[in-house]
């Protein structure tokens, strides 16, 4: 089957439902499918590439207490036709088919069998309920509909009625149980890991103020962040405010891909201050 998986984000950088579409792919294909990912670009990512085919500039926007990206012109309905056009997919898998931009695009031109996976989860508001008309129409438009989660499906569940999937996010089980200790870290300090992307969403800043508190007392303890966003250079400047010898144990890691089991095994605790999310 050719199946085409569109992004709303820009494929391949960091978050997750890029990584949730990286994995999809990686194992469709595992299955014998014909895979491609349907995109948008900025910076110096510009032309499509192997099975990841871009469309239009997407640029980045505050939403949801994250950054998402907007792929917003009607001159790209005719790129988007076009390519469906020439590719003839069989399904079309639209990820946060909700979402205006690209997701849009896909669902409003291409004719055959659409699976929709809900993603986010959001907080009810007035403006929500007036973009109530649109969810229902997405939610017509999908042959089946997959939520990551009841908190994800219940939050286009409060504007329309559809029939719906749970399939959690997977764990590659053995790629992390191959996972070894690093060297660096391996060094007789207790690892506390955060893994996410930085930003207000994720809490980044409770972490640290929570490990400014523990460490005072506990001078082998160490925090490791893992990831990058947008707020990276507001969580450095929280960390430098510290005295000096809690900030020089509170270390970025930046955006973690190849080596992420290892980190794991690294550490002797994993923390989540998430204050929203969808899983």
């Amino acid at each position: 089957m050719k199946i085409g998986l569109v992004c709303p984000y820009i494929y391949p950088e960091s978050g997750g439902v890029a990584q949730h579409v990286r994995f999809l792919y990686e194992n469709l294909r595992l299955h014998g499918h014909d895979v491609r990912i349907i995109t948008a670009s900025h910076g110096p990512q510009r032309a499509s590439e192997g099975d990841i085919l871009r469309i239009g500039v997407g640029f980045s926007m505050p939403t949801n207490g994250s950054v998402g990206t907007l792929t917003f012109s009607p001159r790209y309905i005719g790129q988007v036709r076009s390519l469906l056009a020439r590719e003839r997919f069989d399904l079309l898998h639209i990820h946060a088919p909700c979402d205006i931009g690209l997701p849009s695009w896909a669902l409003w031109t291409f004719d055959g069998p659409i699976v929709g996976t809900i993603h986010s989860y959001f907080s009810h508001t007035k403006a929500r309920t007036l973009a109530a008309p649109w969810y229902r129409y997405v939610m017509r438009r999908m042959t089946r509909v997959i939520a990551v989660s009841e908190a994800a499906r219940d939050t286009i569940a409060r504007y329309a009625n559809f029939d719906c999937t749970i399939i959690g996010n997977g764990v590659d089980c053995d790629a992390f149980e191959a996972g070894r200790p690093m060297a660096k870290f391996a060094d007789g300090m207790t690892n506390i890991l955060s893994v996410g992307r930085l930003e207000h969403r994720n809490g980044i800043d409770l972490m640290i103020d929570a490990f400014a508190l523990l460490a005072r007392d506990r001078p082998t303890l160490r925090l490791l962040l893992a990831g990058e966003g947008p707020s990276r250079a507001a969580y450095e400047a929280q960390v430098g405010r510290l005295p000096t010898s809690i900030a020089t144990r509170v270390v970025f890691l930046g955006a973690v891909w190849g080596e992420r089991a290892n980190l794991y095994a690294s550490a002797h605790c994993f923390a989540l201050g998430a204050r929203k999310t969808s899983f």
